[in-house]
């Protein structure tokens, strides 16, 4: 996504979502893997089998209640389900959910939009430029010679070596880490240094 720009334009970013096409575009630049082909394919069975029956749900006659928020920055599809229902029932009694995610996160805002919901705010708005912590997570990553130094790593008291640890792990689908395989399992600096923006964010 990058190489087209979009990372750095939010309205473009925003366009294709509501047309249908961030994730093909996405998928053609990044390429699809055998986990995201079977992401997809779900996605696209919810949206023919569940979607319409989701969006026809409204408030219409609820009393105004207010906005609700909708915190997404956690792994796993179930918690976006379960929240978008949650959130339907709320819809059916005035409430007016919002949810907050990453911009790029691909799956999040796709499922909730197949739930008819269209008002997100994204904590990339909000959270230091990522190029200012680059360094920082160089230097952290220097030392690390086993799985255990990276999960001790440490910035301003927040434990980033951790959380950058099970963003790795979870991301290519591994059980632990390999140090010396710098290919596939050992961190690199953007999920230290995305770590280290979000504890200052």
């Amino acid at each position: 996504m990058r190489a087209l720009g979009l990372a750095r334009s939010p309205r473009v970013a925003r366009l294709l979502r509501e047309t249908g096409l961030y994730l093909p575009l996405r998928f053609l630049y990044d390429g699809k893997t055998p986990v995201s082909r079977k992401l997809l394919a779900d996605l696209q069975e919810f949206r023919e089998s569940y979607g319409p029956i989701f969006e026809a749900v409204s408030g219409d006659g609820a009393a105004p209640r207010g906005r609700v928020l909708f915190p997404h920055m956690s792994p796993g599809l179930l918690r976006t389900w379960v929240d978008g229902m949650l959130a339907k029932s709320l819809v059916v009694r005035g409430c007016e959910p919002v949810f907050v995610t990453e911009r790029h996160e691909p799956w999040y805002e796709e499922y909730l939009r197949a739930f008819g919901f269209r008002d997100f705010l994204f904590i990339d708005d909000y959270l230091p430029d990522w190029a200012a912590f680059a360094e920082a997570a160089e230097r952290l990553l220097a030392d690390c010679r086993t799985q255990d130094d990276i999960l001790e790593i440490s910035y301003e008291g927040a434990e980033v070596g951790r959380h950058a640890a099970s963003r790795v792990i979870r991301n290519r689908h591994l059980g632990w880490l390999e140090l010396d395989d710098r290919t596939r399992s050992r961190p690199r600096s953007p999920p230290v240094g995305s770590s280290t923006r979000w504890s200052r964010g």
